[in-house]
């Protein structure tokens, strides 16, 4: 995996309301690379919440997909990790929007 654990990953987990578990969990996927702390991520961000898929497409554009109450949300990224947090991110905001 590209990149490593950054202020600016740690500043969105912060933003997401994250605790210290899912903050570290996200680091090591991160520098690890491993799939297993992304979808433990998923569950620790929102219970219940499994990763479906995560892909690069030919153009380097990586794509997660996340099923969360039976809904499938995605997100795109540069790297794995930004993909992740762009569909963990479309989670919090429609669960505010239905919360508002």
């Amino acid at each position: 995996m590209s990149g490593l654990w950054t202020s600016d990953l740690q500043s969105l987990s912060t933003q997401l309301g994250w605790k210290s578990a899912e903050r570290e969990c996200l680091r090591h996927f991160v520098e690890l690379g491993d799939d297993h702390f992304a979808s433990q991520l998923c569950g620790l961000a929102f219970p219940g919440a499994v990763l479906r898929d995560l892909y690069v497409d030919d153009q380097g554009l990586w794509t997660a997909e996340v099923i969360y109450d039976n809904l499938l949300h995605s997100g795109e990224g540069r790297t794995e990790a930004a993909a992740l947090i762009d569909a963990l991110r479309t989670i919090s905001e429609a669960s505010a929007e239905s919360h508002a």
